[in-house]
């Protein structure tokens, strides 16, 4: 609410003759509608969430890739590491910027280049992860399976709770 109000008067009110995004996708998705409205440029620095572009907003000018984006290159660097078996596994938080990250990344895995030179997501995890009480089935999945690449996709610090969760196992 606080969102749309401030831009509402930017765009209404003070007529500003730029505009700049708030951080975070969800709260662009609050405040592009608006300045389209308006007949204003908004440059998005903050919003990386794929539908954000989906819309046809035609006001709106992206700084960031988008979210799906994000990995697609650590996919190609995995296939060309000179191992045979490149057995992933995707932590992913519950939110939409993490799940789309993490499809990219799985997206870009099933590629064909990076299929025929073995890598393999064995793991996808979508949920938080706590290191005082991490998921049993989680280390459990990771040993089995003999995971040797972890892609955790969230906040700053949920990927932080996934390496002391998974480092403190090791």
């Amino acid at each position: 609410a606080r969102c749309a109000e401030i831009y509402r008067s930017l765009c209404f009110e003070n007529r500003a003759d730029l505009i700049f995004g708030p951080y975070s996708s969800r709260l662009v998705r609050i405040a592009a509608p608006i300045t389209e409205q308006a007949g204003l440029v908004m440059v998005n620095h903050g919003g990386a969430a794929d539908d954000l572009y989906e819309h046809k907003l035609r006001m709106i000018v992206g700084v960031l890739s988008p979210a799906s984006e994000y990995f697609k290159s650590f996919a190609r660097l995995i296939s060309a590491m000179k191992f045979f078996r490149k057995r992933v596994a995707i932590v992913a938080a519950r939110n939409t910027f993490a799940r789309e990250v993490a499809a990219g990344f799985e997206n870009a895995c099933n590629e064909r280049i990076a299929w025929r030179r073995g890598v393999r997501v064995r793991i996808k995890f979508n949920g938080n992860v706590d290191p005082a009480d991490p998921p049993a089935h989680l280390l459990a999945a990771i040993a089995r399976n003999r995971i040797n690449m972890l892609v955790s996709a969230g906040s700053f610090g949920h990927d932080v709770k996934v390496m002391r969760t998974i480092v403190g196992r090791a």
